[in-house]
């Protein structure tokens, strides 16, 4: 469990022993002020449950941060795809433009099969990716229940 021990910072050679006798605390750092120095170090108890609390807590708070980027990422997808689907409509609409040149027509059809084709590609990748995101979004509102499960659970052991 998390500990601070003070000292000033003539006493070095204190602070040297006492440091060869204890862990620092892996997340945190030392502070000085005002000529004392505080050492965060871990005194090898496991956390009481308050600490628990709040550790699951701020596990909890990252796994909300997570869902930031991924939501953006599928609406951003979503504009994509839209924006794909309307760009195939117009193509198959170009394709289907007959002027009698049967050459130029026949060209102008073939050129918009081949870019519809390649539009589809994109617009099946984005939605692919748009199925993973959503598979993601779920693992983590998952997460954040069974947080909020365990937060309650240590609430009641108090």
């Amino acid at each position: 469990m998390l500990q601070i021990k003070s000292f000033k910072i003539s006493e070095g050679k204190t602070m040297s022993e006492f440091l060869k006798k204890n862990i620092l605390h892996g997340k945190s750092s030392i502070l000085i002020s005002e000529g004392m120095l505080a050492i965060p170090y871990e005194d090898g108890e496991a956390p009481n449950n308050d600490q628990l609390i709040l550790q699951v807590m701020e596990d909890k708070n990252m796994m909300k941060d997570q869902l930031v980027p991924i939501i953006h990422s599928q609406k951003v997808l979503e504009k994509t795809i839209e924006g794909i689907t309307k760009q195939i409509e117009a193509l198959d609409e170009k394709a289907n433009v007959k002027t009698g040149d049967k050459k130029a027509d026949y060209t102008n059809e073939q050129e918009c099969k081949k870019e519809i084709k390649r539009l589809e590609n994109v617009r099946a990748q984005s939605d692919n990716q748009r199925i993973m995101n959503q598979a993601e979004i779920t693992r983590i509102m998952i997460n954040l229940d069974v947080y909020d499960e365990t937060i309650a659970f240590l609430k009641a052991e108090k």
